[in-house]
């Protein structure tokens, strides 16, 4: 790497505001220790150490979960030099070799698992919903984690010699489309349908409250926020400009979504990298909420007592958090309870990008919130986010917990009389 690099990277700025008091440390979900934590990356960012930093696996170890930057009393953007450091690693051939198969799908196949138009949007047989219009269902990432999530629980049991070998052969096999029939073996069971199922909640929830959308099918272009996460900031930004341009020829203009990782790609990231991305994008949690306002509708489910996840990226990226809670007061035999970590001091359970490259040290972070939600003693687990489901469903295995797990729009359809 070229010396001056090391002197003054571009965010050198940001990192020379840290004051190293450990505040960041102590409220990181990853598990510890770890060398170098935020902290020492920060400080060897100040020193001029960036090659040290680009060598280490704890580069990869943050799920951009921004739980630090709320607790950092001069605010420091933690994200803000991660994923530099992540940009400058990737620029040197240093992507851990997971993300380099993940990505390479989504760069070559248009998503990151290797899934057939068909596998992704037979959820929508019988719904008869458009295939065109100004204001789009977005199924996002829902379909691929029927799939991700046996494969996650497999990948999660190995080794890390033995998953790296894994990720180097998958790679090889992709030169060739060989990679799919290795990735099916490695699910050993046959995917289920829970966020299938969830997606069509979704479309009767928007329905009986009176919101019509349109359903792109195989033409729905993935959002490509893998890309961004693990640092390749130009091939996101030349993703975005062509999903952009794909919506624009479609007629596109709203964008209404359950998934909260396409969500906050559309409506935050896209913006930094597209200055004519115009498209309206809510998340499905603010459209309810706000047709809850004015519709008189009847939700009602037996007396259960619900503690609410917040997803960190629906929670402290969107700023979404008062919604879900409006929404679950207005069902009838909802009783609600709050754990300490909620709001805006969220933890996260390891999804959002973690779990597809270090899945031990995922499943770890998944345990751990799940463990601390258990403390209120719920009925029921609800949550906002669908990676939030397959971590907190996989956390409470680890603990040997039968407690549900219940994505939101599948809580507000049971409350409406109704099944997927």
């Amino acid at each position: 790497m070229p010396s001056e690099v090391k002197r003054d990277p571009p965010f050198a700025d940001e990192a020379r505001i840290c004051i190293q008091c450990a505040s960041c440390v102590s409220r990181c979900p990853s598990p510890l220790p770890r060398t170098p934590n935020i902290r020492k990356m920060i400080r060897m960012v100040q020193l001029g150490m960036i090659e040290e930093i680009l060598q280490s696996d704890s580069l990869w170890a943050c799920a951009l979960c921004l739980e630090c930057c709320g607790y950092c009393p001069l605010g420091v953007k933690t994200c803000v030099i991660v994923t530099s450091l992540r940009e400058m690693a990737v620029a040197q051939g240093l992507l851990p070799k997971p993300a380099v198969y993940f990505t390479n799908n989504t760069l070559r196949r248009g998503r990151p698992l290797p899934l057939t138009p068909e596998e992704m949007t037979s959820w929508a047989q019988g719904l008869d919903l458009p295939r065109a219009g100004e204001r789009i269902f977005y199924a996002g990432i829902y379909p691929m984690l029927d799939h991700a999530e046996p494969l996650l629980r497999t990948s999660s049991k190995l080794s890390e010699s033995r998953f790296r070998l894994l990720s180097r052969f998958l790679i090889a096999l992709q030169r060739f489309g060989l990679d799919k029939a290795v990735v099916r073996m490695g699910q050993r069971v046959k995917p289920g349908e829970e966020f299938r199922r969830s997606l069509i909640s979704s479309v009767k929830v928007l329905s009986r409250l009176g919101v019509d959308v349109a359903y792109l099918y195989e033409e729905e272009p993935w959002c490509g926020i893998d890309l961004h996460t693990y640092g390749l900031r130009d091939d996101f930004a030349k993703h975005a400009e062509k999903v952009s341009r794909k919506f624009q020829e479609l007629g596109v203009k709203e964008i209404i979504t359950p998934d909260t990782l396409s969500a906050f790609a559309f409506k935050n990231l896209y913006p930094q990298v597209i200055d004519s991305f115009g498209i309206e994008v809510k998340h499905f949690i603010e459209v309810v909420a706000e047709k809850l306002k004015d519709k008189k509708v009847s939700l009602k489910i037996d007396n259960t007592f619900i503690v609410y996840s917040d997803p960190c990226y629906l929670a402290r990226h969107m700023g979404v958090m008062a919604e879900p809670r409006e929404i679950i007061g207005k069902i009838k035999g909802a009783r609600l309870r709050e754990v300490e970590s909620s709001g805006l001091a969220t933890r996260c359970d390891g999804g959002g990008g973690m779990e597809l490259i270090l899945p031990k040290l995922a499943m770890e972070m998944a345990k751990a919130r799940a463990e601390e939600l258990m403390d209120t003693r719920p009925e029921m687990i609800v949550t906002a986010c669908p990676v939030c489901v397959m971590m907190l469903k996989l956390g409470l295995e680890e603990i040997d917990s039968h407690t549900e797990v219940v994505n939101i729009e599948d809580l507000i359809l049971r409350a409406l009389g109704d099944k997927a």
